[in-house]
């Protein structure tokens, strides 16, 4: 069941990779969240998670030493900020960063 659920995330993150405009994305900063870039590429995520049934879908990036929220598709209340800090360590995902998977 876990397995299953693990590959339905890794659908939903290609296929996310392929919809969202990556340039786009980068360009995001904190405060940008009612931004029509922001809301664009948040409506994409929205549709993977709804398409690809994922609870969780969003986006990381770090300064080398934190990791923080860079585009949170949460459609509820509880939707992180860009900027907001991630609850695991720069540590721990830095294998992330550099291109390996997560699990």
């Amino acid at each position: 069941m876990v397995r299953m659920g693990v590959e339905q995330a890794e659908v939903a993150a290609r296929v996310a990779l392929m919809e969202v405009d990556a340039e786009l994305l980068k360009t995001l900063q904190p405060g940008d969240e009612t931004s029509e870039g922001y809301l664009e590429c948040r409506a994409k995520l929205q549709e993977m998670m709804s398409q690809c049934s994922v609870a969780y879908l969003y986006t990381l990036y770090t300064d080398g030493s934190q990791v923080y929220y860079g585009l949170d598709a949460d459609p509820g209340e509880s939707s992180n900020p860009i900027g907001a800090p991630f609850e695991v360590s720069y540590e721990e995902l830095a294998p992330v960063f550099g291109g390996e998977p997560y699990v």
